[in-house]
C-alpha cells in the first residue's frame, strides 16, 4: 500500500498521474508470513565476537594451554610428597646439581627440588589468586561508586588517605602482631591497601567516560544508574580493567617473596612451602646459591614464566575487548 502523501508528491514533481501509469511497469509482490528476506543477517553480540577472535588467536591459545599445564602440574606433582622431609629424622644432606633423577637437583636439606618448587608454586598461585580477586572485587565496586556518584568522592578520598598513611610493611606487621602469621590474616593485611590503586584507576576512568554523549542520552531518557553502569560504562572501561589485572597477578606473586624475606610469611617450609619461602631460604638463610645456581634459577624462572603468561593472556584479552577493534 502506498501512502497518499507520497503519491501526491510524486505527481507534483513528475507531472505524471500515478494511477494512469501502465500496470506492466509494476510487479505485484505478495507478502506472506513465511516470506523471508534474501539477505540473512546473522545475530551476534559483543562478547561473542570477542570470544571468536580469542579462540582464533594462536598466541592466546598457546598461553592459555601453557597456563593450564602449569596449574595442573602445580596441583598434581606435589601430591603424596612433603616439600621438605623432617631434618630431625635424617642425617644432614647437601644440595646437588640437576640430574636425570632430580631435574632441578637437590635442595639444602636433600629434598627433591623439582617437587619442592612445584609445591611452592601451588601455594604461591593460590595466594596470588586470592589477593588479586579481593583487589579486583573491592577495586571495581568502590571505584564505580567513587567515580559515578560524585557526592562520595570526598568521603572515599579521606578514607584512602588514612589507609595510605601507613606503609604496607607496617600495616602487615601490625595485623600479624595482633593475630598470628597465618594465611588469612596476611591476606587481610595486604588487602587493606591493595585495592586502593585499582579503585582509583576505575574511578578516574568512570569520571572520564560517564559524560560521553550516549551516557548523557541514557540519563535524559530515564535509564537507571544500574543500567548505565552495566550496559554503557562497564563495557567501555573493561579493556582497561583487564589490562590492570595483567599487572595485579604478577605483583601478587612477587608479594609472596617480599613477605617471606621479611620473615612474616604464612608457610613453615615443612608441610607447606611457597616460591617466596624457597628463595628466602636459599638466598637469605644460606649461601648455597653461589655454588648451586640452579637453586635460584628454578624458582625465579617459575615466577617470571607464570607472571609473563598471565600478563600476555590479559594483554591479548584487553586488546580484543577494545570496542574500537570490534566495530
Amino acid at each position: 500500500m502506498i501512502n497518499n502523501e507520497m503519491t501526491k508528491k510524486f505527481e507534483q514533481e513528475t507531472n505524471v498521474t500515478f494511477t494512469k501509469l501502465p500496470t506492466k511497469l509494476f510487479h505485484r509482490y505478495k507478502v506472506t508470513k513465511n516470506t523471508k528476506s534474501n539477505s540473512v543477517i546473522k545475530e551476534s553480540s559483543y562478547f561473542k565476537d570477542v570470544w571468536n577472535k580469542l579462540i582464533h588467536n594462536w598466541v592466546f591459545d598457546t598461553g592459555l594451554l601453557l597456563l593450564v599445564i602449569i596449574v595442573l602440574m602445580a596441583i598434581f606433582v606435589p601430591l603424596g610428597h612433603e616439600p621438605i622431609p623432617n631434618p630431625t629424622l635424617r642425617p644432614s644432606y647437601l644440595p646437588a646439581d640437576p640430574s636425570w633423577n632430580h631435574w632441578f637437583g637437590l635442595g639444602p636439606e636433600g629434598e627433591d627440588f623439582w617437587i619442592e618448587c612445584w609445591a611452592g608454586l601451588n601455594t604461591t598461585l593460590w595466594f596470588a589468586l586470592v589477593i588479586t580477586l579481593i583487589e579486583i572485587g573491592l577495586g571495581i565496586l568502590i571505584g564505580f561508586i567513587w567515580g559515578y556518584f560524585h557526592k562520595s568522592d570526598i568521603l572515599l578520598m579521606q578514607i584512602t588517605n588514612i589507609l595510605m598513611m601507613l606503609p604496607t610493611f607496617i600495616m602487615t606487621t601490625i595485623v600479624i602482631l595482633i593475630t598470628e602469621p597465618n594465611f588469612w590474616p596476611i591476606v587481610f593485611a595486604i588487602s587493606l591497601q591493595s585495592w586502593i590503586g585499582f579503585a582509583y584507576m576505575v574511578r578516574n576512568q568512570i569520571m572520564f567516560c560517564k559524560n560521553y554523549e550516549f551516557n548523557i542520552a541514557s540519563r535524559v531518557l530515564g535509564s537507571s544508574h544500574a543500567k548505565i553502569i552495566t550496559k554503557n560504562i562497564f563495557p567501555t572501561i573493561l579493556p582497561i580493567i583487564v589490562q590492570a589485572i595483567a599487572f595485579s597477578i604478577p605483583s601478587a606473586i612477587s608479594m609472596d617473596a617480599f613477605i617471606n624475606f621479611l620473615n612474616i610469611g604464612f608457610v613453615d617450609g615443612s608441610h607447606v612451602t611457597s616460591l617466596g619461602f624457597i628463595l628466602k631460604k636459599i638466598v637469605g638463610d644460606t649461601s648455597y646459591y653461589a655454588l648451586y645456581p640452579s637453586l635460584v634459577i628454578a624458582p625465579v624462572t617459575m615466577i617470571i614464566a607464570v607472571g609473563f603468561i598471565f600478563f600476555l593472556i590479559a594483554k591479548i584479552v584487553a586488546d580484543t575487548l577494545n570496542v574500537r577493534s570490534n566495530r
